[in-house]
């Protein structure tokens, strides 16, 4: 079992069933103390959701815990707040770490177009995320920053030592066995 579990966009084209069934395995894991990443809109909230990034225009543009969050609608170029109850934390983890992930001034730059700059982030034990934000907006890649599968081209990422992570993204749908269930594929 992953301490650390990172999913993107894993809702995208399942069914209502398979969505609840997606948000229980969630709230299992978080049960089990594992901090968990989550890419998504706030309409697929799982309740072991505790926090809340918003992703804009390549930048980390809010930190909150979910009972403070308000969300910012660029269209309207206005925030608005959100009425979500706060959810009780989970144990944590036997193992102990100062953090789980760390990123210190990371840039990502595909070609002349900027798609994270400076991005300072700590993600905690028993922290449990939602990352979200426009499309382009950098979540998938801030996400595979954080699991490890990409490098910034400057700044640092550290992981604590000894972590494990589990990383499931939305490209991997075509890859599923239709015949097995969401927690067969997540661990």
């Amino acid at each position: 079992q992953p301490q650390l579990l990172i999913l993107d966009n894993v809702f995208v084209g399942l069914d209502v069933a398979s969505r609840i069934e997606l948000h229980h395995i969630s709230d299992q894991y978080a049960a089990t103390g594992t901090t968990i990443i989550l890419v998504t809109d706030e309409r697929e909230l799982p309740s072991c959701i505790t926090h809340i990034a918003e992703m804009y225009k390549g930048k980390l543009a809010q930190f909150a815990d979910r009972k403070n969050f308000v969300a910012f609608h660029p269209e309207n170029n206005e925030w608005k707040e959100t009425r979500q109850p706060a959810d009780a934390l989970f144990p944590g983890s036997t193992e102990q770490f100062d953090f789980m992930v760390n990123m210190k001034n990371v840039n990502i730059q595909y070609g002349d177009k900027i798609v994270l700059q400076n991005i300072n982030w700590q993600v905690k034990q028993g922290e449990r995320w939602l990352v979200k934000g426009h499309n382009g907006a950098g979540k998938s890649t801030l996400i595979r920053v954080l699991a490890g599968e990409l490098d910034p081209i400057s700044g640092e990422r550290t992981s604590g030592q000894g972590l494990s992570i589990g990383y499931f993204a939305q490209h991997q749908l075509e890859q599923l066995d239709e015949k097995a269930s969401p927690l067969a594929h997540l661990v």
